[in-house]
């Protein structure tokens, strides 16, 4: 059993996956997202890894493990996508609180954008997992918020979704 090329056969057809999910959003986001992940994330790398059965590219076992492997980083993707897709107040808070960036935002500043009430354990838990930190009366985002802020960003740009909302 070839460790290195099981996972490469596994990343390359996950890859691919993803950017065939990429390309179609792009393009317009089909009407019904969960079927369209389900058939893009697992059908599409199982007649993948037949093909890569049939060629003998892999042996059978392999195969399989490159498969299981490929399922598992889909679904941990597909698990991810409503949180990235849709709005999230944690998401809100940190694309917030980056937009307000070098100058941070008020406590108050950050509730306005929450009419129906700010959650104090979501806000709380941004504080005590490292995302935001306070200096005086602002809220700023931390080295780690910033990292996580971007590869949002860049998430939601490539789906051509819009920054502040699903």
């Amino acid at each position: 059993m070839i460790v290195p090329d099981i996972f490469l056969c596994a990343v390359v057809v996950f890859s691919v996956s993803f950017l065939i999910h990429v390309l179609l959003w792009r393009k317009k986001a089909p009407s019904r997202q969960i079927f369209s992940l389900a058939l893009i994330f697992i059908f599409l790398p199982l007649a993948a890894h037949f093909f890569i059965f049939l060629g003998r590219f892999l042996w059978p076992q392999e195969c399989f493990f490159s498969w299981l492997l490929n399922i598992l980083l889909s679904l941990s993707y597909m698990m991810t996508y409503p949180a990235i897709h849709m709005c999230s107040p944690t998401l809100k808070i940190i694309s917030q609180v980056r937009r307000a960036m070098p100058g941070g935002l008020s406590f108050c500043e950050i509730k306005s954008f929450f009419p129906d009430g700010l959650s104090a354990y979501c806000f709380d838990g941004l504080i005590r997992d490292g995302f935001i930190y306070p200096k005086g009366e602002k809220y700023f985002l931390s080295v780690f918020g910033r990292l996580v802020a971007s590869c949002f960003v860049f998430y939601r740009k490539a789906l051509r979704l819009p920054l502040g909302g699903g």
